[in-house]
């Protein structure tokens, strides 16, 4: 019983890596370069309104700061996680969470390769590289939500007390990160709205997993 449980908890582990590399292989050796092999899918006048509304923003300024937010998000998880009492556990499901995430999008990416509006609007010169074909989903949003909404649920789970200004902190999070993204023209508004329901998806669904809720 023992060793099938640590099993399951090792695949658990590798199986997102595993899935994700499958995928990213996939799609670098199956580039669709839509841009330039099939103009009529990289037509701006083809995307859904709310994402053509904000299709030239471009603010370098805002892609970085959402750079500075990733990994400060990181830091401030970690830091709520060693107030945990069974830090391992704390750390596993954001972990969990975190790699799923990371996986299924890869997957979604490999499938969908939708360009980046970098490519749409530049298609001749950005078009050509298959790294700009990563639009859908938003990584940076589907990260920040999972580990966020992780931070919560092992929270909770844990009976861990955290403060009404974390709690804003840790939900309002992704919203500023899709913004950030948009308005740093990565990623279209589509793209950070699938990044939202995709990481609080797998952060729930590994919550589920772990199991009953014991906070004792």
């Amino acid at each position: 019983m023992k060793l099938s449980m640590k099993m399951k908890q090792t695949t658990g582990f590798i199986v997102p890596f595993i899935i994700f590399g499958a995928a990213y292989i996939y799609r670098t050796m199956n580039p669709r370069l839509s841009c330039i092999n099939q103009e009529s899918l990289c037509n701006p006048n083809d995307l859904p309104q709310i994402d053509s509304i904000f299709l030239k923003l471009g603010e370098m300024r805002a892609d970085q700061v959402s750079n500075w937010l990733q990994t400060l998000s990181i830091g401030f998880c970690i830091a709520l996680g060693f107030k945990s009492k069974r830090k391992f556990l704390f750390f596993t499901q954001l972990w969990l969470s975190w790699s799923w995430t990371w996986a299924i999008n890869e997957i979604i990416r490999a499938i969908v390769q939708r360009p980046r509006p970098i490519a749409l609007l530049n298609p001749l010169t950005e078009g050509q590289h298959s790294h700009h074909y990563t639009s859908f989903t938003s990584g940076h949003t589907s990260f920040i939500t999972a580990i966020f909404v992780a931070t919560l649920l092992a929270g909770q789970r844990q009976a861990l007390w955290i403060s009404f200004p974390v709690r804003i902190v840790l939900v309002s999070g992704p919203v500023v990160m899709a913004t950030l993204r948009v308005w740093g023209g990565r990623h279209y508004v589509t793209d950070t709205l699938a990044g939202i329901a995709l990481g609080a998806f797998t952060a729930f669904w590994i919550d589920q997993r772990l199991g009953p809720k014991n906070p004792e």
